[in-house]
């Protein structure tokens, strides 16, 4: 058994991606700590603004890969789409570029207001090179290099550890952007130098292929944008409207429960275009027989996950006590980064059935929803940042179960108790529910209630993990389209 999993390439990845995000979580420690939360907050800020230029990627390297899965065995269109995507995102740094040179000399009001002008060469290498490294990226995973994408996923942390131990506040914060810089390049190179791009040929390049990529990827764009546009609406709203240490609360309570689920995230990563290929099935039966599976294993894995990890919060603030008033925001970031797990597998469903424009249009609501309740706890309700982040939460609710009602009409199910079954089962409804109450009314000292309650209603459910864990031992080509 344990020489299985020594040489089952998916354990190999995961078990290094462990490693990694164990380190990353240090170093955020050690980051947060070194920084306090007034220069958490710059910071915060500085990657806020990364996260706006990582966002227009207008779905080239979302398209790239299903098209890739789509088309694996006609090589010749496989290559011509691989140098359309990159001929794009060419395109797209020219546009960054662009930007940059126009604020440089005319400046923009609301950048200026940010108090980061000095940051802002960085980040424009920084917004470009990963353009570049999303395309990459999707290209090793439909290649299945795992080894090429444990190393170039664990580069960011490593260049952090770099150079956290050697300064503090201000510098710190400008050592880590540098670090997220050299990242970026290094992740170019080792792409580059992995031999997953064949020589250019001028068959290659085709306006067609380039028009296949932008037409479909426009709608993946809005998607994936409005999407993580969810999320970054209760991180600008408590930017904007509360202090910059309130902000560094928030920021470092975002990063440590984001931590938590990671690893399962890796695993996520690692098979996205094996579930794709599964689900562009046209055999419906299959498809619900897989969806089944698929979202018993991740999600109740995803509730394991978290409340455990509540539990040792407090523990983790008693060893940082400048930052004991993030508690409550962790809590409920982390139960909101659960909730956004309820639509894994439909969302999936409607890319493999080319329905992206119908997923745009979902998560397009979605966007306008978080905004609309974002704005009514901020602005009409006056709540306090620790309880913003609750509406990403009643968002993520409404948009996985949009997700679940569009994917089973497409599927033909029947029935409404059938559907609010799927939607959210009792055995997961319970222990939720009783972890965001617990949260909300600051009953700490409860926290292990939600693990208890969920771990006697899932047994069945944990049993079957544990089988597919042993499969996936067994089995260490799962991930292979």
């Amino acid at each position: 058994m344990i020489k299985k999993i020594i040489g089952n390439k998916i354990f190999v990845y995961l078990a290094s991606r462990y490693g990694t995000y164990g380190l990353q979580f240090l170093i955020s420690l050690v980051i947060a700590a070194k920084l306090g939360p007034y220069y958490m907050g710059i910071y915060g800020v500085v990657l806020l603004v990364i996260s706006y230029f990582a966002q227009f990627h207008f779905g080239i390297a979302n398209s790239l890969n299903i098209l890739l899965v789509h088309h694996k065995n006609d090589k010749e269109k496989y290559n011509s789409y691989i140098y359309g995507a990159l001929s794009l995102v060419s395109i797209l740094g020219l546009v960054i570029i662009s930007l940059f040179v126009y604020y440089w000399i005319f400046g923009i009001d609301y950048i200026s207001g940010l108090s980061i002008d000095k940051y802002l060469p960085y980040i424009c290498i920084i917004a470009v090179l990963e353009h570049f490294d999303g395309v990459f990226t999707n290209i090793l995973r439909v290649k299945n290099r795992v080894t090429q994408l444990t190393v170039i996923q664990s580069l960011n942390v490593i260049c952090n550890t770099s150079v956290v131990f050697f300064f503090n506040g201000e510098d710190l914060v400008k050592f880590l952007v540098a670090s997220l810089m050299a990242s970026n390049i290094l992740k170019a190179i080792i792409s580059l130098s992995s031999s997953i791009i064949k020589r250019p040929r001028i068959n290659y390049f085709s306006k067609d292929i380039q028009h296949e990529i932008l037409k479909k990827g426009f709608y993946l764009f809005t998607y994936n944008s409005c999407l993580t546009f969810v999320l970054i609406v209760a991180r600008t709203l408590i930017s904007n409207n509360y202090s910059v240490e309130q902000f560094g609360y928030f920021s470092f309570s975002f990063t440590i429960a984001n931590a938590v689920m990671l690893l399962l995230e890796s695993l996520s990563f690692i098979i996205f275009p094996k579930l794709i290929d599964i689900l562009s099935s046209s055999d419906m039966s299959k498809i619900t027989n897989s969806l089944g599976l698929i979202r018993v294993l991740y999600i109740s894995t995803a509730h394991l996950f978290i409340y455990t990890a509540m539990l040792f919060f407090p523990v983790l603030l008693w060893l940082m006590p400048q930052y004991k008033e993030s508690l409550t925001s962790m809590n409920l970031i982390a139960l909101t980064v659960l909730m956004n797990t309820n639509s894994f597998g439909y969302s999936m469903f409607l890319l493999a059935q080319n329905k992206e424009k119908t997923a745009a249009a979902l998560a397009s609501n979605a966007m306008i929803i978080s905004i609309l309740f974002g704005l009514l706890f901020v602005k009409v309700l006056n709540v306090e940042f620790h309880y913003v982040i609750i509406s990403t939460l009643l968002t993520y609710l409404i948009y996985s179960t949009s997700c679940m009602i569009v994917s089973e009409n497409i599927i033909g199910s029947k029935g409404k108790i059938s559907l609010i079954k799927k939607a959210f089962p009792i055995r997961l409804f319970v222990p939720f529910s009783i972890a965001i109450f617990l949260s909300a009314a600051e009953y700490e000292e409860l926290l292990f209630l939600p693990l208890s309650i969920f771990l006697i209603m899932n047994i069945t459910t944990i049993r079957i993990i544990a089988e597919y864990l042993k499969k996936l031992i067994n089995d260490p080509n799962i991930s292979d389209i």
